[in-house]
């Protein structure tokens, strides 16, 4: 495969671009969905609902600073494809005793999903980047 420079290059970018903080407003509609196609059945108050998406996206927050920092220490796609894999389940488990603990799982395994599908084109970007610059 060819040489990754995980510092400067577009490898690099898209981790910080797709590990960027994640915030109530800008994500409700998409917790809305997700709470929707988990078909959780009890009625909930306004007040609770903004609690469980404050502390999901608090979550999910956590599990992005931790995939960066893991990510920027990768040397090429295969091993961020490893890691990636490796975040899926967590190493102690999940824990499962609420709707939001439910709802952040799903929205964490979403998240990897689309990493791990992204990550094909992006690398895929660069080789081409760096066949186009040897012919030159």
């Amino acid at each position: 495969m060819a040489s990754f420079d995980i510092e400067k290059n577009i490898l690099h970018d898209w981790v910080e671009d797709e590990t960027r903080q994640l915030d109530v407003i800008a994500s409700w509609e998409s917790l809305c969905d997700t709470y929707r196609l988990l078909e959780f059945s009890d009625e909930i108050s306004d007040t609770v609902r903004m609690e469980e998406y404050k502390w999901i996206i608090r979550e999910m927050n956590k599990n992005l600073t931790r995939a960066r920092k893991q990510l920027l220490t990768c040397k090429d796609p295969d091993s961020m494809q490893t890691v990636l894999m490796d975040m899926y389940t967590p190493a102690g488990g999940m824990t499962l005793t609420s709707r939001k603990e439910v709802a952040y799982h799903k929205l964490r395994q979403s998240w990897i999903r689309q990493m791990l599908g992204n990550l094909e084109t992006v690398a895929e970007t660069i080789l081409e980047e760096e066949r186009n610059a040897e012919r030159e």
